[in-house]
């Protein structure tokens, strides 16, 4: 039998290479830098008297709602996705799309929902209070820490959900029967051959939720929940100290990167490979008497994180169109109306995904094709924005504006620079992975027969990449289309996306105004998310 070694040889790179994926680096790299430079130049009062009044409680709260959060979308991703597909629930492949449909529905879109409803002041309160007779119930509304769990859980469980289903999708059932086989019964065999099977899945969407977690602005300030971003923003809007900003956005990436670190050694303790080449679909387990109650707990699950803030979305927006003024403010307005901050959502996020996704190809096929330090480095650099929270990078475009880029400060520009900062890691892996995946024969034999390295590109790996490219501008145009703390801050006069016209009603309680921007922005995340769903479906199992 011969053995083909695969493994890249130690090449060096062309040099236009290796230029083009050190600028894109330093280009995604400088403002963090920058950043913590600015922090170490806070001074010492500044450092002092954040030590004094604001660091513990809010590492405290910070630390406690991202560990909650993750927590409970690791329960919640991983039970949805066992009963979806591995028992006989009813309607599974309905509830297989609707389970990650939550996605498309910002967090800081469902906390204004949920602060409506069983907010101060809210429907539910009011109802109460009209019941009761009596004038207010303090102790149903949905404020504070607990709020933010919920509403952070309930609209980050897919991230868990979605890996874990495809996992589970993917998986022999010959485990499965071996476990049965050596006695072991349905719970057994989940804890001791589904779960560990699961880990990595779960590391991953725990990961990602984390992140998000820390990184939240909408949804926590709308909440008030104190957290780093939101003491961030106070520091740079309120109190206009950007040495206290600065030293505290040093301090939630230096939390961001130890979560990084800390998921890196714990996925790094074990591995499991199915060895068998002769696949079958996972078997069926029969619910039994608990079959309604499964599908009670899916469907509350759903209607909490989908129907609900998508139904109040409805209501409101046809509300918009009956009464007069909101119709006036919000449909007809001459000047910045929905419809120029629809136009402008879309094309900041077709124009960043587009330049993140070209400017993602140099790195991936620098670590590729020519690994070696230099090549991983530049690529851990491009993945730092991954753990950056976007109010963190626009803090830094800020400073780097201000002192240095005059003239790119205050523009449209900026607002794209820290889109791609933020979300270019989001196609850079995708396309890491496609392209550890094409054989460098393929481009030899090009290059043998004639073809430059132009030519072998746009004939041969340009081609076979196509579907990995698409996926990763979809990805990034989605979290683009987002995205609120960065265009908060960086946005130019007159520059309205549907974020900001979702948050400036919301913050000031005016929520049949939010409402419709809010819906166009879930309507329109449904395509992208659409797109991924079915390109994950359609990828054949081993």
């Amino acid at each position: 039998m011969r053995i083909i070694d695969t493994t890249p040889k130690r090449l060096s790179a062309p040099p236009y290479l290796l230029g083009a994926a050190v600028l894109v680096s330093c280009t995604l790299g400088v403002p963090l830098v920058y950043l913590l430079v600015r922090s170490l130049q806070a001074g010492r009062a500044t450092w002092e008297s954040i030590l004094a009044t604001q660091l513990v409680p809010l590492l405290v709260t910070t630390l406690l709602l991202a560990t909650v959060v993750t927590a409970l979308t690791c329960v919640i991703g991983v039970g949805l996705a066992f009963l979806i597909e591995r028992t006989d629930l009813p309607g599974r492949n309905f509830w297989r799309v609707l389970a990650a449909m939550p996605l498309v529905v910002p967090p800081y879109v469902g906390a204004f929902c949920y602060l409506t409803l069983l907010g101060p002041r809210g429907l539910f309160e009011q109802w109460l209070a009209d019941r009761l007779g009596v004038a207010a119930i303090p102790e149903v509304r949905l404020i504070g820490l607990p709020a933010g769990v919920l509403v952070l859980t309930l609209f980050t469980y897919p991230f868990v959900y979605l890996l874990a289903s495809t996992q589970l999708r993917n998986s022999d059932r010959t485990l499965i029967e071996a476990a049965y086989a050596c006695g072991r019964g349905p719970w057994q065999t989940f804890r001791r051959v589904t779960l560990p099977l699961l880990a990595p899945a779960i590391g991953a969407g725990g990961l990602l939720v984390c992140l998000y977690a820390l990184a939240d602005f909408g949804a926590v300030s709308l909440l008030r929940v104190d957290t780093f971003t939101a003491a961030i923003y106070l520091q740079l809007t309120s109190r206009f100290d950007r040495g206290g900003a600065a030293a505290l956005s040093a301090v939630l990436i230096l939390i961001a990167a130890f979560v990084l670190w800390a998921e890196q050694r714990l996925a790094g303790r074990g591995r499991f490979t199915q060895v068998k080449g002769s696949w079958r679909p996972p078997s069926t387990l029969e619910l039994g008497r608990w079959r309604w109650p499964a599908l009670g707990f899916v469907g509350l699950v759903v209607g909490l994180a989908l129907l609900l803030p998508v139904g109040l979305l409805t209501v409101w927006t046809v509300q918009s169109f009956l009464d007069e003024s909101t119709l006036r403010e919000v449909w007809a307005s001459s000047y910045n109306s929905i419809w120029s901050a629809l136009g402008n959502s879309l094309w900041s996020a077709a124009v960043a995904a587009t330049l993140a996704t070209v400017g993602a190809l140099p790195v991936a096929f620098l670590l590729v094709r020519y690994p070696g330090r230099v090549a991983t480095l530049l690529y851990q650099i491009c993945q730092s924005g991954y753990a950056l929270p976007g109010l963190v990078v626009a803090l830094s475009l800020v400073f780097l504006g201000s002192q240095w880029l005059d003239w790119l400060y205050g523009t449209v520009a900026m607002v794209l620079l820290a889109y791609i900062i933020r979300f270019l890691p989001e196609a850079l892996q995708g396309l890491r992975s496609a392209l550890a995946q094409l054989a460098p024969s393929l481009e030899e034999a090009s290059r043998s027969l004639g073809c430059g390295p132009l030519a072998t590109w746009w004939r041969v790996v340009l081609p076979l990449l196509w579907p990995s490219l698409l996926a990763g501008w979809a990805l990034v145009f989605l979290s683009s289309l987002r995205e609120l703390p960065a265009t908060l801050l960086l946005r130019p006069a007159g520059f309205d996306t549907l974020p900001i016209r979702v948050w400036i009603p919301a913050s000031e309680s005016v929520y049949v105004h939010a409402a419709p921007p809010a819906l166009l922005l879930v309507l329109l995340s449904v395509v992208p998310l659409s797109f991924l769903f079915v390109r994950n479906r359609s990828v054949p199992r081993p």
